[in-house]
C-alpha cells in the first residue's frame, strides 16, 4: 500500500470530485467503482478481497485507523492501493453517511476477478447446489440491500435481478447489505422471462410471492431448498406475464387486520422457510 503524506485540504482536488462522482449511478457506472464507508464494512471488504484502490481517512481518524488499515492491507494483492489523508471538510463532501466514522474506500465494480463474488448476465450456467433468490423490478435500495443481507445470513447463494432493480452500488443498498454484498453472487437479468425458462429448464420449480387464486400458503407449499422464490415490487408485485411462467404461487399468512408486509420483510420470512427444507 501507498501512503500518501499530504493531506487533501481542497474539496476541489480530483481525488475529491470523483468520490463525489460515486454517489450516482452515473458516476459509479463511468469509474466502474462504489463506496465502502466506515470501518466495518472497510474491514469486511477487505477480508473478502475486494479490489480497492483508494482509501480515505479522515486526519483526526488517521492515529486510530493506520494500525488497521495496514493490518488489513497487507496482502500483495493491495501493494497499489493508495491510503489518503483528508481534512474534514473534504471528507465531509466525499461521504454520504449523516455520521460518517472517517474512513471509506473506494471499491471497484465485482467482477470475475474476485475469488466468490461474481456479476453474471442472463446466460449464466447455474450450478445445482446454488441456493437463490429472484427479485423482481425491487427499487428501493434500502429494501434492496435488507433482502442481500437476509440472503446471506439464511445460506443463501446467488441473488437474481431483474435489470430495473436498485443498483446493488447505491450506498443506501451497500449500508443496508452490510457486508453481505462481498459474499454472494448475482445474475442480472434484461429478460426476465427467459432467465425463468432457464431455471425450470434445469429442472428447478420457480414460485412468485404473491397473492393470487392458486396462492398456497408457504407453509404448505412443501418448498424444496432447489426452489427459486420470486419477491416482486414493493407497490405492484409480480406482473401476470411473469406469474404465469411459475410453477406455482404462495403467500405468506398474516393478520386479517394488516394488509402486507414489506418486500425486504416478506423475503426475509420466505428465505426463511425454504431454509428450513430437508431436500
Amino acid at each position: 500500500m501507498l501512503f500518501f503524506k499530504d493531506t487533501v485540504t481542497s474539496r476541489k482536488n480530483p481525488l475529491v470530485s470523483e468520490c463525489v462522482a460515486l454517489h450516482d449511478k452515473k458516476g459509479r457506472d463511468e469509474f466502474g467503482c462504489f463506496l465502502v464507508e466506515g470501518i466495518k464494512l472497510f474491514t469486511e471488504a477487505a477480508r473478502a478481497g475486494i479490489a480497492m484502490d483508494t482509501v480515505f481517512v479522515r486526519e483526526d481518524k488517521f492515529g486510530e485507523y493506520a494500525g488497521i488499515v495496514s493490518s488489513l492491507l497487507s496482502d500483495k494483492k493491495y501493494s497499489d492501493t493508495r491510503i489518503v489523508t483528508v481534512s474534514a471538510g473534504c471528507f465531509e463532501k466525499m461521504s454520504t453517511e449523516k455520521a460518517p466514522q472517517g474512513i471509506l474506500a473506494r471499491a471497484k465494480y465485482l467482477d470475475f476477478s474476485s475469488d466468490g463474488v461474481i456479476i453474471y448476465n442472463e446466460d449464466t450456467f447455474f450450478e445445482n447446489a446454488d441456493r437463490m433468490v429472484m427479485l423482481y423490478s425491487l427499487r428501493d435500495p434500502g429494501n434492496l440491500g435488507t433482502v442481500i443481507r437476509s440472503a446471506a445470513a439464511f445460506g443463501f447463494d446467488r441473488i437474481l435481478m431483474s435489470s430495473d432493480c436498485a443498483d446493488i452500488y447505491n450506498p443506501k443498498t451497500v449500508r443496508a447489505a452490510m457486508g453481505a454484498l462481498f459474499r454472494l453472487r448475482f445474475t442480472v437479468a434484461d429478460d426476465v422471462e427467459r432467465l425463468i425458462g432457464v431455471i425450470r429448464k434445469n429442472g428447478r420449480r420457480v414460485f412468485a410471492a404473491e397473492l393470487s387464486d392458486r396462492a398456497v400458503s408457504v407453509g404448505n407449499s412443501g418448498l424444496r431448498r432447489s426452489d427459486v422464490i420470486i419477491i416482486g415490487n414493493e407497490g405492484h408485485g409480480i406482473p401476470a406475464a411473469i406469474s404465469s411462467m411459475c410453477s406455482g404461487s404462495i403467500f405468506i399468512p398474516i393478520s386479517e387486520n394488516t394488509e402486507s408486509l414489506n418486500a425486504a420483510a416478506a423475503a426475509a420470512v420466505l428465505m426463511w422457510e425454504q431454509s428450513k427444507a430437508e431436500i
